[in-house]
């Protein structure tokens, strides 16, 4: 699948969902960092074909926005990585809402290019696009919306600091998936901002 990177890709990859629209059981809206993007942006993410009711964001097709990498000889990742946002970067401040980090794996980072989106204040470089999903308190995935979005740039720019600043991590592919998926371990880290937890799937 081709990354859409700039935004004109971006409109074009949105506007060619919105046609196929009737097709998908249904939408969710996200905020996208794209490689070439000079601003985020909101685009649509349509839920997996089949699926009738959303129970997780595992029902929606992100990789429109961030596709997995073409095998070659210099990917060892090839699946996609997301990680959860619980709290406020260096601190135990809870957020009034969980937000979804969905990205390329550092593993899988070879094909894609160096990040450039106008939106992020990161100091530290990251490859591929990175799409942001809004977990709800009754239902499992909330469209984003204006007010999220200085709060989503601060946490996807600490996100990619943290893991730029932590070099033995780069090689974990992190995944968040429902608590029921998982043994009781966790990586301890000193972010604040993230619960990890670590398991490989394919996504």
């Amino acid at each position: 699948m081709v990354v859409p990177a700039t935004d004109n890709e971006v409109t074009h990859v949105f506007m060619t969902i919105r046609r196929l629209e009737p097709s998908f059981p249904g939408f969710a809206y996200g905020f996208l960092y794209a490689t070439g993007s000079r601003r985020r942006r909101t685009v649509a993410v349509p839920y997996n074909h089949g699926v009738e009711k959303l129970q997780s964001v595992n029902d929606l097709f992100v990789h429109a926005w961030v596709p997995k990498p073409t095998p070659s000889s210099n990917i060892v990742d090839m699946s996609v990585g997301r990680v959860v946002a619980k709290s406020m970067p260096n601190t135990l401040v809870l957020l009034a809402h969980t937000y979804y980090i969905v990205y390329v794996p550092p593993g899988g980072q070879g094909v894609h290019s160096i990040n450039a989106c106008g939106s992020l204040r990161a100091t530290q470089e990251w490859a591929g696009n990175i799409l942001v999903l809004k977990h709800g308190k009754r239902k499992p995935i909330i469209n984003v919306d204006k007010e999220d979005s200085s709060l989503v740039d601060l946490l996807v720019s600490a996100y990619i600091d943290y893991v730029g600043a932590c070099k033995e991590y780069i090689y974990f592919h992190v995944l968040f998936w429902s608590p029921a998926a998982f043994d009781s371990w966790k990586l301890s880290d000193n972010f604040g901002m993230l619960e990890l937890r670590h398991q490989y799937h394919g996504v």
